[in-house]
């Protein structure tokens, strides 16, 4: 029973947010200053989106603090003034409002403000006019314009005004007198007089404040984001005026944005305190909710939703939910759905036409930052300087993601609701430059944690859409491989696991195939396998990166062992990287993978001739693009014997990789790799520093490597036990990622440490048997086995070794391995 009419009001969200004191302290410690020392000037903004609780914070502090019985020894003149009403697009209406508010004499506004009227149309003395000002300055002015068509003298004119005797204002009148003249030689110049009359005011307002020491200002001045947009400085000169004149008193301003005056004038800047004001937690709104009560736990969820926290919609929600509980109508979930027209136009109707045009695309992705805006603009020919993208990210409808970078999204509120009403077409043009943005590029300038937000927060946004244009997984795809080839794949792969995805989401082929690249580098190769076999049937959800899926499945496939199989796969998708529908990132990497695979089957000469060819073909103008060009040049020198060759190419490509670390992680690796037979300790540097890299990288494959040069290089200094450690540690990372070939590496090692240790010839056959059988299995590095053969003399096997392998010069390599063969034999 709710009988009693207050016991019953319920406690709005506004309300509720309002009580916050953070905000509240701003305004009481700032007036309690101001009571101390009468010449303080402080102006408060309190700004952020539509519907937060602005106005009801203002109108808080207006009851509570000023228009209320005051606990100070001091007496208050204020002036409240909405500058949303309707009427007050000219500053003239406003400064009338304030006039009325103000209990005491005004002499040179109202003189100057008769004079105005006189100059511009002195008929306006009508039944209109006096609805204008009001009978109470009706009176006042209107005698005074009365003394102004006589020949009443100006002084007479405000004496009149006024109904008070000379004596009273004997003194008043002589500081009068120089104004009065000034006001008087503009009526030959309108413009200037109306201009000027927030300064008349002002001067009057100090005037009364320095003539009695016991009065405080206060200025209350709601919805000023009226003043934002075109013409916003025009509308504002006035309130810069009148404060700029008063020079004293506490300025409490609300709008949707910060107050930009210090832009005008830096001074501005000393006088004011800018408080943004947030939406509330989902905590917060919880609580509020199920203090209404509202039992219906998946009914608080859905508002919350819905509201996001914002109190004007809170309180909507509520009532629609309270409503239909009187009625004992049914609740559904589409009841707390918020019309997107109202909440657009509260968020937006204060912006220009470039910024709304803009909040329309931006509605699409998830995070941007300055460079992003400024390619969207031009790109969709939006006119933003940069100056202007400084200003609109400074909109209390723009959050900022994060306070250590400059990344920035828009409020989650009216984002969706943008979102909700957009035609497809309007998304695949947003989607497209972003796109446009990220494949050209312009990502290399972001830091690592950027692009890692960058990345997620799109996810976020498009996660769970039924439909998913291509080009928005396109720009996923290229911030992934980005990541990826980096040499970020361990976080990527875990942050990207963290995620859940239905089973139909149209990003989830997309998110597994950055997962199965990724861990083919730190956990399984055939897990990587696994799960692009899963996405297979759905790869052209990948859009153009189609490509790059199917050429990196028949990589995996080939490092785990069916070389053989894929060699035809590797031709296909080389020839596939000639023709214009792929990405310049697939073309890169179907030529090095081909020319990976050419020498690995010791097809030498055919595999530098893909690597020239490809400089004819990839605009290499970007250093980072040719570093695995140069790299595996290296290796078909270094698989060649040619150490010396290799090392010129390696540490050109170090010079090309501009700190990837991926690159240089492998590079190291290579720089172990050849030195450990003619510059061994210099190898052990170089093969610690690839630890180093590629642990920190989680690369097992690449560690496993490292750890098999380590060894060559710890036998030809003499450090046998530490040679044979390292051996088992490169086996067991081989192993445990399941890269065949490298356990070539480490038996290729064990033969160097067998010759060196003098072991029975048995066990150097055994090593020999053993690489024969997987070199058969593999059908790759047939090379490895001629230093094997030529120190077990195996004639037949060396004969067979030369024929098939196409060497660059077989007698130059024969050279280099003979004396490899020397140094490990002498004692």
């Amino acid at each position: 029973m709710r009988l009693g009419k207050f016991k019953w009001i319920k406690e709005s969200a506004e309300r509720k947010f309002t009580n916050r004191d953070a905000s509240r302290t701003i305004f009481i410690e700032a007036l309690e200053e101001y009571i101390l020392d009468g010449d303080k000037l402080e102006i408060i903004v309190y700004y952020g989106v539509g519907g937060i609780g602005k106005t009801r914070l203002l109108k808080e502090l207006w009851d509570k603090n000023v228009n209320a019985d005051i606990p100070f020894d001091k007496k208050f003149i204020s002036g409240f003034i909405d500058l949303g009403l309707k009427g007050l697009d000219e500053p003239i209406q406003s400064l009338l409002i304030l006039r009325k508010q103000l209990e005491f004499a005004c002499p040179l506004f109202d003189y100057s403000l008769a004079s105005y009227w006189k100059i511009t149309n002195p008929s306006r003395l009508d039944t209109d006019y006096r609805e204008l000002v009001g009978e109470g300055l009706y009176t006042s002015i209107g005698d005074i314009m009365l003394g102004m068509l006589t020949d009443i003298s100006p002084i007479e004119a405000l004496l009149k005004g006024y109904n008070l005797g000379k004596e009273k204002y004997h003194r008043h009148t002589r500081k009068l007198k120089n104004k009065i003249i000034e006001i008087n030689s503009f009526k030959s110049n309108p413009k200037e007089l109306y201009d000027r009359l927030p300064y008349y005011l002002g001067l009057d307002i100090e005037y009364m404040l320095l003539h009695n020491k016991e009065y405080r200002f206060f200025l209350f001045l709601d919805a000023y984001e009226q003043y934002y947009g075109n013409g916003a400085n025009a509308l504002s000169n006035w309130l810069r005026e009148l404060i700029g004149t008063i020079e004293r008193g506490i300025v409490v301003v609300s709008g949707r944005e910060r107050l930009m005056w210090s832009k005008v004038n830096i001074d501005w800047s000393s006088f004011v305190k800018q408080e943004l004001i947030i939406s509330l937690c989902d905590k917060d709104a919880r609580t509020f909710l199920n203090s209404i009560p509202i039992k219906e736990n998946d009914i608080i969820e859905n508002i919350i939703k819905s509201s996001k926290g914002i109190p004007f919609y809170l309180d909507r929600l509520v009532d629609i939910y309270e409503n239909k509980k009187e009625k004992g109508e049914l609740l559904y979930h589409s009841d707390f759905d918020i019309y997107s027209v109202n909440i657009i136009s509260r968020f937006m109707n204060h912006l220009n036409v470039n910024e709304r045009e803009m909040i329309i695309y931006l509605s699409s992705i998830g995070v941007f930052n300055e460079e992003l805006l400024l390619h969207i603009a031009k790109d969709l020919n939006i006119s933003f300087s940069p100056i202007e993208i400084k200003r609109f990210i400074e909109r209390s409808i723009i959050e900022r993601v994060n306070k250590n970078y400059n990344l920035f999204r828009l409020h989650q509120l009216l984002k969706d609701q943008i979102f909700k009403e957009l035609d497809d077409e309007i998304k695949v043009i947003a989607w497209n430059s972003i796109s446009n943005f990220f494949s050209n590029r312009a990502i290399i300038s972001f830091s690592k944690d950027e692009i890692f937000h960058f990345l997620f927060n799109l996810i976020d946004s498009v996660k769970g859409r039924e439909k998913l244009n291509l080009l928005v997984i396109n720009a996923i795809l290229e911030m992934g491989l980005f990541l990826y080839d980096n040499g970020w794949w361990f976080e990527l792969a875990n942050s990207l696991r963290r995620k859940r995805y239905r089973k139909t989401d149209p990003i989830r082929p997309a998110i597994k195939f950055l997962i199965a690249i990724s861990y083919r580098k730190s956990k399984s190769i055939a897990y990587g396998i696994k799960l692009l076999k899963e996405i297979k049937n759905n790869s052209q959800l990948l859009g153009e990166h189609r490509a790059s899926f199917e050429l990196e499945l028949v990589y995996l496939k080939s490092i785990n062992g069916n070389y053989e199989d894929t060699i035809p796969e590797f031709r296909r998708l080389y020839e596939l990287s000639k023709t214009k529908n792929v990405t310049e990132r697939f073309s890169i990497k179907a030529i090095e993978f081909y020319a990976d695979i050419l020498f690995l089957k010791g097809k030498f000469k055919e595999s530098i001739q893909v690597l020239l060819s490809a400089k004819s073909k990839i605009d290499y103008t970007e250093q980072d693009k040719i570093t695995e060009n140069l790299r595996i040049s290296g290796h078909v020198y270094r698989f060649n014997f040619m150490y010396k060759e290799a090392e010129l190419y390696y540490l050109k490509g170090i010079e090309h990789a501009n700190n990837n670390k991926s690159m240089l992680g492998k590079l190291a690796t290579n720089m172990a790799e050849t030195l450990c037979f003619y510059e061994p300790l210099n190898s052990l540097v170089w093969a610690d520093q690839a630890i180093k890299i590629n642990t920190n990288l989680h690369s097992k494959l690449e560690l496993g490597k490292a750890y098999s040069a380590k060894a060559i290089a710890n036998v030809l200094i003499g450090n046998l036990k530490e040679a044979e450690n390292d051996i088992n540690i490169s086996l067991n990372y081989q192993k445990e990622i399941g890269y065949k070939s490298g356990v070539i590496f480490s038996n290729f090692a064990k033969f160097i440490l067998s010759v060196k240790s003098q072991f029975d010839i048995k066990k150097i056959e055994k090593i020999y048997d053993d690489t024969l059988k997987q070199v058969n299995s593999l059908g790759v590095y047939s090379f490895l086995l001629l230093p094997m053969s030529m120190y077990l003399e195996h004639f037949q096997m060396i004969k067979k070794i030369k024929k098939d392998v196409d060497w660059l010069d077989f007698d130059y390599t024969h050279e280099i391995i003979s004396d490899l063969l020397k140094n490990l034999t002498v004692k």
